[in-house]
């Protein structure tokens, strides 16, 4: 997770060009995906913007949605080594696979299993039969639990500003590890949320014809663990 010392207050443009009014919104934490600039292609690098987009603007009013990953907003960060496309999200809490590490023997228990994989199959039918996308890379690292008490990144933001993990300096460019951590808080632990639609595909096109799970995806379901009946 990135962050800043610092209070980020947005501006909302109320008026037309030009602008005459300006309103400070809330501060609020976000989650910002900065995806890599290697692609070969323009078409490449904006897949999974377009993707996320399609998805954010499909039905508002189905109850799938809620389990679904969406966009709040997007925008270019040039670099070094040239532009990156950032995608703005609302923060989530930990991955499924963290969630289960936490149960004793590392094994979810039946009736919160169960209840998991209802809500990960409405977002499933959200995505496809409203979105018209099909994920092709379901694994428990791209489920994560979504937060319900903001007030836990308080305490993450003060945690790494007094105690600031561990950093590689480049010569363009610094590494900072990752604070996944939250610690196990049952009132912050809210509803599963699919994520990361870097390898979905637009399910009314085609025909396909590549896996739809990538072969040896570490951690991911295969086409006969995915086939669950009502």
């Amino acid at each position: 997770m990135s962050y800043l010392p610092t209070d980020i207050k947005w501006l909302l443009n109320l008026g037309g060009a030009p602008a005459r009014q300006w309103r400070w919104l809330p501060p609020r934490y976000v989650a910002i995906k900065v995806n890599a600039n290697n692609y070969k292609t323009k078409e490449g690098a904006t897949k999974e913007l377009r993707v996320t987009q399609r998805i954010t603007q499909a039905n508002s009013a189905d109850e799938g949605r809620y389990f679904v990953r969406t966009l709040l907003d997007s925008f270019d960060l040039p670099g070094p080594h040239g532009n990156h496309i950032c995608m703005v999200f609302d923060p989530l809490y930990e991955p499924l696979w963290m969630l289960k590490e936490r149960f004793q023997g590392s094994v979810l228990p039946p009736d919160v299993l169960k209840t998991i994989i209802r809500m990960v199959m409405m977002g499933l039918h959200y995505l496809h039969t409203q979105s018209h996308i099909i994920h092709t890379d379901l694994k428990s690292d791209n489920i994560l639990m979504a937060l319900r008490d903001h007030s836990v990144l308080d305490a993450i933001i003060q945690h790494e500003m007094n105690d600031p993990l561990p950093q590689k300096v480049c010569s363009d460019r610094t590494i900072y590890l990752s604070r996944n951590d939250f610690g196990f808080q049952l009132n912050s632990l809210g509803r599963p949320v699919i994520t990361d639609f870097g390898l979905s595909v637009y399910g009314d096109e085609g025909p396909h014809n590549h896996p739809i799970q990538p072969n040896g995806s570490p951690g991911g379901y295969n086409w006969s663990q995915l086939g669950l009946r009502r």
